[in-house]
């Protein structure tokens, strides 16, 4: 579903404010939340003038902290693109007081928690979240990268190895692909322009530097603590937290550092107004309109560029989209801000188009720009200012609970932007109505400001495409638009079925939380006139006025032939495509709705402000119930769908190989190649036959959760009657489920993937689908992943994509590697997978008692994390429902099953079912550049799987 740009308008995503709602200063700061955030804030500057944002918290059960160095890729020195990035990677690698190049990594992952890192152009971002027991030392062992890293010469050889092999992997990630060539139009002089991953070559030794060198370098020019800025979210007091965080980041040295501010023109003037064409890899059409307009930055009170791209982003009736749409040319559309920074910016109009839309791009464009007059010619009206205003002031007050680490991350980068006293609420503010300079943005909206970079592979035979990008290897052609198409473009007509968006009718009203006595903790099936199960809890924890209301439609015919799969998708799509004008309004309000197909049948979820969900679900049952059959939407649907299912063999090897495993295993499943037989003779008069049927016998559960009166559950539940008035209720309709490997064979699919990495997948299934299988595959994961990890990833230098995770399919668990890799064939792979099966038996061997019950403590924490949120909570439940597991305690027995688990158990576990690899199933894929007799892994000994068809009606 198109949507407003949501980095521009995550204010927007939040709604209503009641009559004299006040913001709440934290006694303890400047720092203004929330009336419904009970953590503490305290911001301070250490003397090192390190910023820091301290979270007290005394009901979370994860700690969580993150450092933003306002610094990321566009620092990178002239000649040493993605040194920044680099640089990120090598902190991981010790440090003096912990030289143990996996020492962090490990200790956060045995005590259930995570980390990550991210550079982007203005800042690199650290951080990672743990159990509460373990934050001090966590924190510790964090600081160290800001104070002594080693740069290890060793390491610094091997993690060049791992950037360029995250280089590789990505060639052909389409977001990547496209922002490449899309450079090609910036002025050369300004950073952006750049490279920004790294490679072997950009980060190869010179002889004037080395990398070690230069890195080194960077890192005592902007590792500096007065361009950083810290978070540090804990259980313990803002004192206790702030002692922390002063006894190890007041080291961090302030050397006097300048964060990067960019001055050079972005855009090269002399490409404007330009049109770029690009080939994907991938089917997929696409027109970006992008204009160069000065810098709303610091605006962050007023919003100017909001106003403009709520209107262009609209999705409702009179709207660009709608009208676009409604000639069959576009599938979606999005507008707001793409680069800005302190000096200037761009506004971006992207549109996802259909094969049609492609030979109308002309014509489109001309639409673009009378959509743009229209908001011109009308007045800036300050009631759409403040309806925006109202709703950001919503999301704030009721904004939901993020994940500590996520939040942690957040917060750190917006100390970057924001005053302390706004850092919660800086990107929610809207209080200063500027209509004139609304109108000067609206100027730069023109022709000759615009360029236009048009991507579909359809363009390698319709144009000429005369250049290949340098670093992903896109074919391009870049050139002046026209003098024909600008004229037509520089109109001041406005089509006569563009028009402004209404008031928005969504908006909520009721904004307090009701108050009803309930002892309830979980889910209560309720009786209803109806054979709909309703399962019904209320619940104010989170004291926000939201409510979920999710319903499943179960069916037999669903899911019983490819057929019927393409067309239960086909319906689905019809009905959404049908709703998007109506309920886009409610989407601005933050009510919420998806509609979508899945193995047993249909699904409905509606969430958000509990106030106006009747009226939503109304106009969902009636177009469930009256679906609108236009030949013309169905065509682009299917299209659609068909370019979707085609595009599968062009995801990653480490997708596909992993993806194989699903298709093999999985009954009933259908592949692709299946589902576009399908598709192919699909027709609207078909949909239209099959749609009643997927209604004549059914189960449906419904699930009421929130701050929902018992009434309000049943009447919404009774709602369904008219869509089921004709429906026969049934007890039961079949799972999928997994076919069984025989433990005494082995197994080895190979498929032929367009790409130059290899990739490899060992999957282990477990003997059941038991609370206890579940537990020891999950433990087990948890107990190597580190060592996996470390081994693979850096130690063998194997690739940037290494993972050891479960795999669960029909609840039956299954212990997964995979890897792909540049530099490795599968055949290579394989072996090191034996070797590390083979060490890691003798790991577990010299496993301490002490040291195992950490480990297990730790996951048992991860397993048994608190609900951060309504959704969350109702997503839980949701699944339970499903698995109709209805005493909705299935964490409490999988934490109990972890944790009486013993270390010998976990030793006889893994020599029984991993050790001697016995009952494993691989996928492989050659890269490109591997000779196949020579890299792949010989059949010999393993199952033939080389007729996939045969070989799943062999282990049914």
């Amino acid at each position: 579903m198109p949507r407003i740009f949501s980095f521009i308008l995550i204010f927007i995503i939040g709604l209503s404010y009641a009559s004299g709602a006040q913001d709440v200063v934290d006694k303890n700061s400047v720092v203004i939340k929330s009336p419904i955030d009970k953590k503490q804030y305290r911001y301070l500057e250490l003397d090192n003038r390190l910023k820091v944002l301290l979270i007290s918290n005394s009901e979370t059960d994860k700690a969580a902290a993150a450092l933003d160095v306002y610094a990321g890729s566009g620092a990178d020195p002239e000649g040493w693109q993605g040194l920044a990035h680099f640089l990120e990677h090598m902190l991981f690698l010790g440090t003096k007081k912990y030289p143990t190049t996996d020492e962090y990594q490990s200790f956060i992952k045995n005590n259930g928690g995570d980390y990550n890192a991210f550079t982007s152009f203005r800042h690199t971002n650290y951080y990672f979240s743990i159990t509460v027991d373990h934050f001090e030392l966590a924190l510790d062992r964090f600081s160290r990268f800001f104070i002594d890293p080693t740069f290890d010469a060793v390491y610094v050889e091997r993690e060049r190895s791992i950037i360029h092999s995250e280089y590789q992997s990505r060639k052909k990630n389409e977001h990547r692909r496209l922002m490449d060539v899309q450079k090609r139009w910036l002025n050369k002089a300004h950073p952006f322009s750049r490279f920004s991953i790294g490679s072997l070559d950009t980060l190869r030794d010179r002889d004037d530097a080395s990398a070690r060198e230069t890195l080194i370098k960077f890192y005592n020019q902007y590792y500096s603590a007065n361009i950083m800025a810290l978070t540090v979210l804990g259980r313990e007091s803002l004192d206790e937290l702030e002692q922390m965080v002063v006894a190890r980041f007041a080291q961090i040295p302030d050397r006097d550092a300048t964060a990067p501010i960019f001055t050079q023109p972005y855009m090269n003037a002399n490409l404007v107004p330009a049109r770029l064409n690009s080939i994907p890899d991938k089917q997929q059409h696409s027109a970006s309109f992008v204009f160069a307009i000065p810098s709303v930055y610091e605006e962050y009170r007023s919003k100017p560029l909001n106003y403009i791209a709520n209107l262009l982003g609209h999705e409702g009736d009179g709207s660009l989209f709608s009208l676009l749409k409604d000639r069959g040319w576009v599938e979606g559309l999005s507008a707001g801000a793409g680069y800005m920074d302190q000096v200037q910016g761009e506004f971006v109009i992207h549109i996802d188009l259909t094969e049609s839309g492609l030979n109308h791009i002309e014509d489109i464009g001309k639409l673009v720009f009378q959509a743009i007059n229209l908001i011109k010619q009308n007045k800036i009206d300050a009631w759409r200012f403040q309806e925006q205003s109202k709703l950001a002031k919503i999301a704030f007050r009721f904004e939901q609970e993020k994940n500590p680490g996520r939040l942690a991350q957040s917060l750190a980068s917006r100390l970057q932007r924001y005053p302390p006293q706004d850092v919660l609420r800086g990107p929610y503010l809207m209080e200063a109505f500027a209509p004139n300079r609304i109108k000067t943005l609206l100027d730069y909206l023109r022709p000759d400001n615009v360029n236009l970079h048009v991507s579909s592979q359809s363009l390698a035979q319709s144009l000429m495409t005369d250049k290949i990008s340098e670093h992903y290897d896109v074919a391009y052609s870049l050139a002046p638009i026209d003098a024909k198409t600008l004229n037509l473009w520089d109109t001041k007509t406005v089509h006569e079925n563009l028009r402004l968006p209404a008031e928005n009718p969504f908006i909520p009203e009721r904004l307090n939380v009701l108050e009803i006595v309930s002892a309830q903790t979980t889910p209560t099936k309720i009786s209803t006139p109806s054979e709909v199960s309703l399962w019904y809890q209320p619940d104010h924890q989170f004291a926000t006025p939201r409510a979920n209301f999710y319903f499943n439609i179960m069916s037999p015919p669903a899911n019983s032939s490819a057929t019927n799969l393409m067309l239960t998708e086909l319906y689905v799509r019809l009905v959404n495509s049908q709703l998007n004008k109506t309920i886009y309004p409610a989407y601005l309000a933050d009510l919420h709705y998806s509609l979508y197909r899945h193995a047993r049948g249909i699904s409905v979820r509606i969430s958000g402000f509990e106030d106006k969900q009747s009226q939503l679900l109304d106009i969902i049952i009636d177009a469930l119930e009256h679906p609108e059959y236009d030949e013309g939407r169905f065509n682009v649907i299917k299209a659609g769908l068909l370019r979707e299912l085609d595009n599968v063999s062009k995801d990653a090897p480490a997708d596909q190989v992993v993806h194989e495993i699903y298709r093999l295993l999985l009954q009933p499943y259908w592949t692709e190649q299946e589902r576009i037989a399908a598709l192919n003779s699909a027709t609207m008069d078909d949909v239209k036959k099959f749609a009643p049927q997927l209604f004549r016998q059914v189960k449906v559960n419904v699930l009421s959760h929130g701050d929902v009166s018992l009434e309000n559950a049943i009447a919404r539940s009774g709602m369904l009657g008219g869509l089921l008035k004709s429906s026969q209720f049934i007890e039961h309709i079949a799972k999928p489920k997994i076919r069984k490997l025989n433990r005494t064979k082995r197994y080895l699919r190979s498929l032929n993937i367009d790409h130059s990495d290899s990739a490899l997948a060992a999957y282990f299934q477990g003997n059941d689908d038991s609370i206890l299988e579940r537990a020891k595959v999950s433990l087990l994961k948890h107990l190597l992943e580190p060592d996996f990890h470390h081994q693979l990833r850096t130690v063998n230098r194997v690739g940037y994509s290494v993972h050891a995770s479960t795999l669960t399919i029909d609840q039956t668990p299954g212990l997964l590697f995979s890897v792909q890799s540049p530099s490795h064939s599968p055949a290579q792979i394989n072996a090191l997978y034996d070797a590390f099966i083979g060490d890691f038996n003798a790991t577990l061997d010299a496993m301490s008692e002490q040291q195992f019950a950490r480990l297990k403590s730790g996951l048992t924490t991860k397993i048994l994390r608190q609900d951060k949120n309504l959704s969350a909570r109702s997503q839980r439940y949701w699944r339970e429902i499903n698995d109709e597991e209805y005493q909705f305690d299935t964490r409490q027995q999988f934490a109990d099953a972890v944790t009486g688990l013993t270390l010998q158990d976990m030793q006889a576990y893994y020599e029984d079912n991993i050790a001697h690899r016995a009952g494993e199933l691989l996928v492989q894929s050659s890269g490109a550049d591997v000779d196949i007799n020579d890299g792949r892994i010989s059949s010999q000994g393993y199952v033939d799987t080389a007729d996939a068809t045969r070989f799943r009606q062999t282990i049914e």
